[in-house]
């Protein structure tokens, strides 16, 4: 599988807040299920543009890339994500973690997902009803007569390509405004 950037503050948080809640031991795929649910920072080979606070602040209820010069040689090092209005206090630098539009994967695209991450959202996709979204692997894609089936880590039954923009889409990350 390719490595991905993946939101660490956000893992953090979540192992944090397992680990209080009584949750001391971890399964494998309990473990891979947390770290598939973790929000992607940019696609492989994006570009990030670093603005200047000074030049224009990120919006408030957004989570963007902070870059401060001053901590290149500590410990945590000169990155980090935090939400915009966190970022206009101490940041020097930052940068929108969507950059491209972030359209629906096409079917071809989908065949070549194997093994590979995708948001997953399924419902009434087509009407944009009852939408639930999720971080998935594709782990199996199979071919049926006019049908190619893809097989997620945390789902028992397959998704048809035929059902694909209707009851299911998938994504390189999360649409905007994340469910």
């Amino acid at each position: 599988m390719e490595v991905r950037p993946i939101d660490a503050n956000r893992l953090a948080e979540e192992i944090a807040h397992m680990s209080g809640a009584g949750h001391r031991t971890w399964s494998t795929k309990g473990l891979l299920n947390l770290l598939c649910r973790q929000p992607t920072l940019a696609r492989q080979h994006e570009p990030l543009t670093l603005i200047s606070m000074e030049d224009d602040l990120p919006p408030d209820n957004k989570r963007v890339l902070v870059y401060r010069p001053c901590m290149a040689d500590a410990d945590i090092g000169p990155y980090s994500v935090q939400w915009g209005w966190a970022a206009k206090k101490d940041g020097s630098y930052w940068a929108s973690l969507t950059l491209q539009p972030n359209e629906p994967l096409t079917l071809d695209e989908m065949r070549g997902m194997e093994g590979q991450p995708v948001y997953l959202e399924t419902g009434k996709v087509s009407i944009k009803e009852q939408i639930i979204g999720c971080w998935e692997i594709v782990y199996r894609i199979t071919r049926y007569d006019d049908d190619t089936v893809f097989w997620m880590t945390r789902r028992e039954g397959g998704f048809g390509g035929s059902n694909y923009g209707k009851t299911w889409l998938a994504y390189s990350r999360p649409p905007e405004g994340e469910r």
